[in-house]
């Protein structure tokens, strides 16, 4: 049982914050936008992730060659989502019509399977530290991660989408985009 809940801390540690994935949650919620889609294609990549950091990751060891790849991708990744969200809000000053954005499915795609943070917390972080436990003790552990990960694109989802009445004026929802967009770039910054 330690294991289980010890994965779910661990799990939280490395999902709670400000990335990408997250930020598009957080968005569609407040809008409205396919929330129960966006979420199932987090918790499902969320998944797969963990699984194959369970079962294979033994053939995919890190060295300093896969992280400084893994790190520049998610730079461009970071700088990619940030340019979309300021070239979207720009477009919506001109026009008000939702004709010419992304599908929220379509970014829930791209900005779990292509991103390399998740990759990196969930095959690499999650499948490292599980590998050092026994065979069942480690399947404990990342099922305690996936439980986490199922509470908080829920919460995450369906909560944001719980306070979008606050959000319900176009400038706030611009504001907010301006913020998500500059989290994102400081974070590319960072790397």
């Amino acid at each position: 049982m330690s294991k289980l809940f010890s994965g779910f801390l661990m799990m939280a540690s490395l999902i709670i914050g400000f990335g990408p994935q997250n930020l598009h949650v957080l968005r569609c919620g407040i809008r409205k936008q396919n929330v129960t889609g966006v979420v199932l294609v987090c918790i499902i990549g969320e998944l797969f992730f963990l699984i194959l950091g369970g079962l294979l990751l033994h053939y995919l060891m890190v060295s300093h060659r896969v992280e400084g790849v893994f790190t520049k991708i998610s730079g461009l990744i970071l700088i990619y989502y940030a340019v979309g969200i300021l070239h979207s809000e720009q477009s919506k000053e001109h026009q008000e019509s939702q004709k010419g954005e992304a599908n929220p499915i379509f970014e829930a795609l791209v900005v779990t399977f292509l991103n390399p943070l998740v990759v990196l917390d969930t095959v690499f972080m999650m499948g490292v530290t599980a590998h050092s436990f026994d065979s069942y003790s480690k399947w404990l552990f990342l099922i305690g991660g996936a439980m986490m990960s199922i509470s908080w694109y829920c919460g995450l989802g369906y909560g944001s989408n719980l306070v979008s009445s606050w959000f319900v004026c176009s400038k706030k929802q611009r504001v907010m985009d301006y913020f998500v967009a500059v989290i994102l770039l400081f974070m590319y910054f960072r790397i």
